[in-house]
């Protein structure tokens, strides 16, 4: 294969109208038998369309639209594993807040308790000191009454 047929300039994007243009136009400036490939396009436009199989067949335009391609296909790449970075810098960030969650929600959840704790055991402390009073205050009425009645049998 003879290396004159490739373009060695660098890939350039082009869009579908520009494509078509250039392939017409390498078309028109390309001498006929030579397969050199022309250094500047001609400027003129066909007066009639060019077959999918005349595009095709020329190794400029084929070569352009390949490298159009993968610079494409390679700025996808990029963008791709550009997004894929963020999402994990992201999905760390969500990992170390859920962690960071769990484990103050243990805390609060063990202050709450224990606060609870205490206030059941203060009313628990409460309610045995009231049936304490109480006891003694039965005890005390008892021994009254044992009083009343050792006097009344004295009398």
């Amino acid at each position: 294969m003879d290396c004159s047929e490739f373009n060695t300039s660098s890939p350039v994007e082009i869009g579908d109208t520009q494509l078509h243009d250039k392939a017409s136009q390498s078309t028109q400036a390309a001498p006929a038998g030579n397969g050199d490939v022309p250094s500047e396009p001609t400027a003129e436009r066909p007066s009639e369309p060019v077959s999918l199989e005349d595009i095709l067949a020329q190794t400029v335009t084929s070569f352009t639209l390949l490298s159009s391609i993968s610079s494409r296909i390679e700025g996808f790449t990029e963008k791709d594993e550009a997004l894929r970075k963020e999402y994990r810098r992201l999905l760390f960030r969500l990992v170390m807040k859920m962690y960071a969650w769990s484990s103050a929600r243990i805390f609060y959840e063990c202050c709450v308790r224990e606060s609870n704790l205490e206030t059941q055991a203060n009313s628990l402390q409460q309610a045995e000191r009231e049936r304490d009073d109480a006891r003694q205050r039965l005890l005390e009425l008892l021994s009254m009454v044992n009083r009343a009645l050792e006097i009344s049998k004295f009398a």
